[in-house]
């Protein structure tokens, strides 16, 4: 028997109000995290057993730490809506699935957002080193890289292939990755498509190199991004459970802190990449089995949204931006603050004033994040539109031209 949502007579697995709900909290949840702890680092010193001990400054620092993990979570989930969704709408209605639509959408979401994102880092950051002159803010690698190169390289979504992150914009490694995923993925479906043998070997061998071709961490950190496919695609052959969603949600947490204390506690020397990618991997299963216990829940359970999923939406609709804009403009405004009142933010030792001005920094990263959104994130459907249609004139201009010249 398949879970309400996988599609009735075999038609594509369908996201209910539940799942939604989820996802949409997981998103704005990782995104709060990479945030704090991108923000911790800059403002606070790294915890210290000589520093002055309390339960709220050790589970301030524990919390501000997981800011890898949330980037796991933001690959596995890239899965499920991109590469999931996408073959198992293959999967029950072939011809509904289009290589240029799919592009189109993948081409509108993520340069939307990156392109004014690039504009307006540089524009903080090159503001930020002449005229504020802030020590511990602006003295990274890539401000020695060519302009021109740095940025185009970004621009092509290159980061860690050809060339660093652009200024202090750290966090646009992971967009690398995922540019990277969706490109094999469209491959993977040309093979798929494919009407004659010869078209298939040539997108396979064309999907091969490219995983040759790029770093092996990518390559690696896709098994996150295809584990979420999976997730997707084992719904359907899924029964429907009444496993209470706390169960998969609280093995998720204990896993997060068992794994987090694990790595605090001990130095594995040689042995910590490979144990970090198993825990990230770990994480990944983890978070599957949330999202497939929410999606199996019986018929009752799914027809209505949960309580918070407003605000779920509402948090999570500006998550891409503020994952792209904070670093830029938190470095910015500590410059800023830095100026202005005439003391130093930067690497400072734990304090209630000092969390005050992290509280402060955090409302203007959101602000401004909220914002950027408002003006970019939230016109994709928009700029898809867009596209769509100008597409289509082309293609349809060059069949008329065809058919002229036969």
């Amino acid at each position: 028997m398949l879970p309400p949502d996988a599609g009735a007579h075999g038609g594509p697995a369908r996201i209910t109000p539940r799942v939604s709900s989820l996802l949409d909290a997981a998103r704005w949840i990782a995104a709060f995290l990479v945030v704090i702890s991108h923000l911790r680092l800059i403002l606070f010193t790294d915890y210290a057993p000589g520093q002055p001990d309390s339960p709220f400054w050790a589970a301030f620092f524990f919390v501000c730490g997981f800011g890898r993990e949330a980037v796991v979570v933001f690959f596995v989930i890239s899965g499920m809506l991109v590469g999931g969704l996408t073959l198992d709408k293959l999967r029950a209605r072939p011809q509904s699935v289009s290589v240029q639509r799919y592009l189109i959408a993948r081409f509108s979401r993520i340069y939307i957002v990156l392109v004014p994102v690039l504009v307006l880092g540089c524009l903080l950051d090159q503001a930020g080193r002449h005229w504020l002159a802030a020590p511990g803010l602006y003295d990274n690698p890539s401000f020695d890289w060519p302009f021109a190169q740095i940025f185009a390289g970004n621009l092509l979504l290159l980061q860690d292939i050809a060339v660093p992150a652009v200024g202090t914009n750290g966090p646009l490694w992971s967009l690398a990755y995922e540019w990277w995923y969706y490109m094999a993925f469209a491959l993977a479906l040309l093979a798929v498509q494919a009407p004659r043998y010869e078209l298939r070997m040539m997108w396979l061998l064309a999907f091969g190199l490219l995983c040759v071709v790029l770093p092996q961490n990518i390559v690696i950190a896709g098994g996150l991004w295809v584990m979420g496919v999976v997730a997707v695609l084992a719904v359907r052959h899924a029964r429907p459970t009444r496993l209470p969603l706390l169960v998969p949600l609280a093995a998720l947490a204990v896993l997060l802190v068992a794994l987090r204390v694990l790595m605090i506690k001990q130095d594995f020397g040689f042995a910590s990449l490979a144990l970090g990618w198993f825990k990230q991997g770990l994480l990944g299963a983890a978070f599957c089995w949330l999202v497939l216990t929410a999606w199996r829940a019986p018929v009752a359970a799914q027809s209505a949204p949960p309580r918070w999923a407003a605000l779920n939406l509402r948090l999570a609709a500006f998550s891409y931006s503020l994952y792209l804009t904070h670093v830029p403009v938190m470095d910015f405004a500590v410059g800023v603050l830095q100026r202005l009142g005439g003391r130093t933010l930067v690497h400072q030792p734990q304090g209630w004033v000092q969390f005050g001005w992290f509280l402060a920094l955090l409302a203007i990263v959101y602000a401004v994040a909220w914002l950027f959104g408002q003006l970019t994130e939230e016109r994709t459907a928009q700029l898809r539109s867009w596209l769509e249609r100008r597409t289509a004139r082309a293609s349809g201009l060059a069949a008329n031209d065809a058919d002229r010249a036969a």
